[in-house]
């Protein structure tokens, strides 16, 4: 179960990856731009921090992970919390992505510090850009 999350003015970023060293190294380089990162390797979690977390920011999840109801779990975050940046890190290949969100920016590996940035601006992330 994900710690309790308190807002905050530091962008709080929840990453979302089934395989636990993608998402260390994804936290690292956030983390290292001034970014808060709360990791999950499971949609159920990750749906609970989304729906407790008012100062949450933006969601990074790999675009495969499905919610029990087969939705994308980041279609599911832009309905319900269409304030939050976006973006899907993509190592599979042809995967669709007809149900993400417009704004959803695509990320493929590696993941560095300056791309999970720059995708973050562009994800509407505006507390990104000020920091740019």
């Amino acid at each position: 179960m994900p710690e309790a999350i308190t807002p905050s003015t530091t962008p709080l970023v929840l990453i979302v990856h089934d395989d636990v060293a993608v998402a260390e190294a994804v936290a690292i380089a956030l983390e290292a731009t001034g970014a808060s990162a709360v990791q999950v390797n499971r949609t159920s979690d990750a749906r609970l921090v989304i729906q407790g977390a008012p100062g949450l920011t933006a969601v990074m999840a790999r675009c495969s992970l499905d919610l029990p109801n087969e939705q994308p779990l980041l279609a599911w975050v832009g309905e319900n919390r269409p304030e939050v940046a976006l973006v899907a890190l993509c190592s599979t290949p042809g995967h669709s992505h007809e149900q993400l969100p417009a704004w959803c920016q695509l990320l493929s590996p590696p993941f560095d510090g300056v791309d999970l940035k720059r995708a973050l601006v562009e994800a509407r992330l505006t507390v990104f850009a000020s920091r740019a």
